[in-house]
């Protein structure tokens, strides 16, 4: 009989959630030969399996479905409807109040020798101290961790139990958290074979469009990206904008296109599950303020294309290289300069391209697989020494 791995959210989320639910389903698909996996969801998710493994089994382990949201707090107090603050109000205080109970269930739940992995802090602070766990943190340390750390962030941190190993997205946040737990990385990867063979031909063949992928979310600095592409309609009248993805900021972005007649330029596409899109365009842009990781990136060079970038965190550099991979920017101005400098260099462009696509090996899923087995396997025998051999 396999292993079992438990993988437990706070929340299980949905589809157009963002890259969460893609990097477990990923894994359960990475490992699903050597082990067998469990779902578990906090709050009641109303979900039983996941589509695309319909013999993972999802257990919800409160009943309460009422899952609290900043952003619809944030929301209702801009809006001033009381209604809605009170509701959201409740919401956060039976969210607290119902820790304790929980560890309670988690505790009887959790004592058998399956490997448990923990989605976030705001997770960990469910679990009985005595629930041996791994936790994963798909933002940055800092949001956390770190001297500036966010409000909600670091309260979450305080509240949870201690891991036995945290996984963080990138090496520099794995490295600043190595006073704090037994601190590793893994990289999130993407399976090159989910989409056709990238040659340099087809990449010749790409017209001059720009991509945007993921959360319509407040931290993806999204106006800030329709700022700069108007400022680039002033250069490139005809340029195109995709912009892929579902959340709180469509309506905003929607009356900005409007507003700005870029409706000619800018589209938003909706959520699309398609990964082999990225196939028809020569950049992916990313105005994010943070980031934990950035998965698109990687799924960008998988299809060759090159990412211009804010700079979203020290782990920006590692999956970017810069001026060689793609373009780690500060101001709007370089955004335009350089799109424009590449869209009028095929040479450059394709150079650029190659570059993308050569350095995907590392973020593939044999690379992936290797080091969660090494992981794993070391994790179970509770040997650490791999990390001091990689400089952890």
């Amino acid at each position: 009989m396999n292993k079992k791995i438990n993988i437990i959210f706070d929340y299980f989320p949905a589809d157009t959630s963002g890259g969460l639910l893609v990097t477990y389903k990923r894994l359960i698909g990475l490992l699903n030969s050597e082990y067998e996996f469990n779902i578990f969801s906090i709050y009641n998710c109303e979900k039983q399996f996941i589509d695309e493994y319909p013999n993972v089994k999802i257990s919800s382990i409160l009943n309460n479905r009422h899952f609290p949201s900043i952003m619809d707090l944030k929301y209702n107090f801009k809006k001033f409807n009381l209604v809605g603050i009170i509701t959201e109000a409740i919401y956060f205080l039976v969210y607290f109040l119902s820790i304790p109970y929980c560890r309670l269930k988690t505790k009887a739940i959790f004592q058998d020798n399956s490997i448990n992995i923990v989605v976030s802090p705001a997770t960990a602070m469910f679990l009985s101290k005595e629930v041996k766990f791994i936790l994963e943190v798909h933002s940055s340390f800092d949001y956390f961790f770190g001297e500036n750390r966010s409000f909600l962030g670091g309260m979450q941190a305080k509240l949870m139990q201690t891991p036995s190993l945290v996984l963080f997205r990138t090496k520099s946040d794995a490295l600043k958290g190595r006073n704090l737990f037994n601190s590793y990385y893994i990289y999130n990867f993407f399976d090159g074979i989910e989409i056709s063979k990238i040659n340099l031909d087809l990449i010749k063949q790409r017209k001059k469009k720009i991509i945007f992928i993921g959360r319509l979310a407040p931290e993806k600095n999204l106006l800030r990206m329709l700022s700069i592409a108007n400022r680039l309609k002033k250069v490139i009248p005809d340029f195109k904008l995709d912009i892929y993805g579902t959340g709180v900021m469509e309506a905003l972005l929607n009356k900005y296109i409007s507003e700005h007649n870029l409706t000619s330029n800018i589209e938003l596409k909706g959520f699309c599950k398609d990964m082999s899109i990225y196939k028809d365009y020569s950049l992916l842009w990313i105005t994010s303020d943070y980031e934990g990781f950035g998965l698109v990136i990687i799924e960008a060079k998988a299809c060759g294309v090159p990412t211009i970038s804010t700079n979203w965190g020290e782990g920006v550099f590692e999956v970017i290289e810069n001026n060689k991979t793609g373009l780690i920017l500060t101001e709007d101005e370089e955004f335009v300069y350089q799109t424009t400098k590449l869209w009028n260099d095929d040479a450059s462009l394709l150079e650029m391209s190659k570059n993308a696509l050569d350095s995907f090996s590392k973020f593939s899923k044999e690379e992936a697989y290797n080091n969660w087995i090494k992981i794993l396997s070391n994790y179970e025998s509770g040997d650490y020494s791999f990390m001091l051999k990689e400089g952890l």
